[in-house]
């Protein structure tokens, strides 16, 4: 229970930097693509920095071989794919695209540290 606390301590922290980072990426592209396309780049951006900080920082003593981060990338991009179609629903359900980015990382979130922890804490417990 305690790893788990410190797992989920560590990717809010981390989560917070990268949400923050795909905000702005999101919100900065918004000036000259569509909020798919910049939802969509805000993304990469986010799982490099997932790939490159989350399996030794916030899952220290998990797996952090490459095959582990390459399913971490492939578990955001699944997420990312689940993410469009909030994003599209949200945006539709408010008409406020710079609004919608919020509630479509509420989710994602969520579903992003469960399937991290999977991958990068299987066979580790």
């Amino acid at each position: 229970m305690l790893q788990l606390v410190g797992d989920a301590t560590r990717f809010v922290l981390a989560g917070a930097l990268n949400t923050l980072l795909s905000i702005f990426v999101y919100q900065a592209l918004l000036f000259v693509l569509s909020p798919s396309w910049s939802y969509a780049l805000a993304w990469v951006a986010g799982m490099a920095f997932a790939a490159a900080v989350y399996p030794d920082l916030v899952f220290p003593g998990g797996r952090h071989a490459m095959t582990d981060r390459v399913l971490l990338v492939a578990s955001y991009a699944c997420v990312f794919l689940a993410g469009l179609i909030l994003l599209r629903f949200f945006v539709v359900l408010t008409d406020a695209p710079r609004i919608a980015i919020l509630a479509t990382l509420a989710c994602t979130t969520a579903v992003g540290f469960l399937l991290s922890r999977l991958i990068l804490r299987r066979g580790t417990q």
